[in-house]
């Protein structure tokens, strides 16, 4: 599927993987930060503990 878009876009796959990657992200914001403010700092997971000792 991906091989045929990338032709049919006239790339190469790596070059249309990045551009749909890029599309992505940039249509999304900042998934990981409320409301896409890069300034606000991402909420911690679990404990908020390293998983290293």
């Amino acid at each position: 599927m991906a091989v045929a878009a990338a032709a049919a876009d006239d790339r190469s796959l790596n070059s249309w993987l990045v551009s749909v990657v890029r599309r992505a992200a940039e249509s999304s914001g900042t998934p990981d930060r409320p409301g896409g403010d890069p300034a606000t700092p991402a909420p911690l997971r679990g404990g908020g503990h390293s998983p290293r000792p």
